[in-house]
């Protein structure tokens, strides 16, 4: 049984991995990578609820599952939600070291310095607990305008806690043309690189009993960088989530990738069209620098992302499409209706999805295609703070149905 997954974002690469362990022959079609690039690197199940910071997910999911039956925790069962979560914490234990549980939000310092909840947070983020006013130091970077060092140490200090900012220069970092986060987790990745980084800071550190640094210490060494500078300090340290890139992102991201293998997810191609024999898919079109590929499958899974990320996109006259295959979409049938006149009260646009029944095939579509993610709509993941948790608890479901319907040979 050949299955192709449309999308690598993280419901696609958990499909994806989740199914290779159980001998399933997969392919990953993708545009580009998904969301894991732009988020914090942090797994949100449930960090908002009716407007207020959500303590435990675990008493909160089935609140929201009773209030939102067509929710998509709701779909997937709080149940397999846990053993989701439970599963990538095993899958990234070696090299992102995920942890939490559904019990209690970590509540961790944000890229502004206010608090933000999230379940499973990288060991690299531990330390930057909100609610602890330990003196702290917060250390930007000369010349890297994607991290205010001050903004957050004011906030903190705002928060009631103890925070002193500082930027340094690092020769061969700091002076380069071109600075972000990406660049400098490569740099970091280099044991030299990073002795020379701690020299700079070390002479600026005081009193303080925890240090706080943007999330960029590291890419493909992360584990050893971080152990490195933790180390030379003396002291915890932690890692603060900045705007995109998002290097924690790109690590959750690399460790699904490696567990499928480089060789089967694809990227840089846009899937353009289906061909169909009856009402089951044969093949999926796709282009790529200026080329046509047909991807031919059994089983085809649909996680483009949604709204958000490009799978469903809206017409000029209001309508909303499905990319791939044309599916039907629940959503707003004018844009006039899109939005709600109060910014922040969420916008039905943000919930539109592709209707599916109870085993996440399609409702209304090919026999043999199943849809994942944030496709599926019926939630406002980024309202909620629940992007994450959605992607990888209806993943994981629906790779477990997918499982039953067929033995490895």
């Amino acid at each position: 049984m050949r299955t192709v997954v449309i999308g690598a974002g993280l419901a696609g690469l958990t499909v994806a991995a989740r199914l290779q362990e159980q001998g399933a022959e997969v392919e990953v079609v993708a545009k580009g990578w998904g969301a894991l690039h732009w988020h914090a690197g942090t797994i949100d199940v449930l960090g908002v609820y009716d407007k207020e910071m959500v303590d435990s997910p675990a008493a909160a999911v089935p609140r929201l599952i009773g209030d939102q039956p067509h929710h998509p925790y709701a779909l997937a069962g709080a149940d397999v939600l846990s053993d989701a979560l439970a599963w990538l914490i095993t899958v990234t234990d070696d090299t992102i070291g995920l942890t939490g549980d559904l019990e209690s939000n970590h509540v961790l310092i944000s890229g502004t310095g206010g608090p933000r909840p999230t379940c499973l947070a990288p060991r690299s983020m531990l330390s930057g607990q909100y609610a602890d006013t330990a003196p702290t130091l917060i250390v930007g970077l000369d010349r890297f305008p994607d991290f205010a060092s001050l903004l957050v140490a004011s906030n903190i200090n705002e928060g009631g806690g103890n925070a002193r900012a500082v930027d340094v220069a690092v020769p061969g970092i700091t002076d380069r043309t071109f600075l972000n986060g990406v660049t400098i987790a490569h740099a970091l990745d280099d044991p030299t690189m990073m002795e020379a980084f701690i020299k700079t800071v070390r002479p600026y550190l005081g009193s303080e009993e925890r240090v706080g640094f943007p999330a960029v210490l590291g890419l493909r060494r992360h584990r050893g960088a971080f152990e490195q500078l933790q180390t030379e300090l003396e002291r915890p340290i932690f890692e603060i989530p900045i705007i995109p890139p998002s290097v924690p992102g790109m690590r959750i991201h690399q460790t699904l990738r490696a567990r499928i293998g480089e060789h089967k997810v694809l990227s840089g191609r846009d899937v353009t069209g289906v061909e169909l024999e009856g009402d089951r898919i044969t093949e999926i079109v796709s282009e790529a620098a200026g080329s046509s590929h047909r991807t031919p499958g059994d089983r085809f899974v649909l996680a483009t992302g949604g709204i958000l990320g490009g799978g469903i996109v809206a017409q000029q006259d209001g309508t909303l499409e499905e990319v791939v295959a044309g599916l039907p979409v629940t959503g707003p049938d004018s844009r006039f209706d899109w939005f709600h006149t109060d910014f922040t009260h969420g916008h039905p646009v943000y919930r539109s999805g592709v209707a599916v029944n109870g085993d996440f095939s399609v409702a209304d579509g090919p026999s043999n295609m199943s849809v994942v993610g944030h496709t599926l709509g019926q939630a406002d993941t980024i309202r909620e703070k629940s992007l994450e948790g959605v992607a990888l608890a209806t993943a994981y479901r629906g790779a477990g149905l997918l499982t039953e319907e067929w033995v490895p040979s």
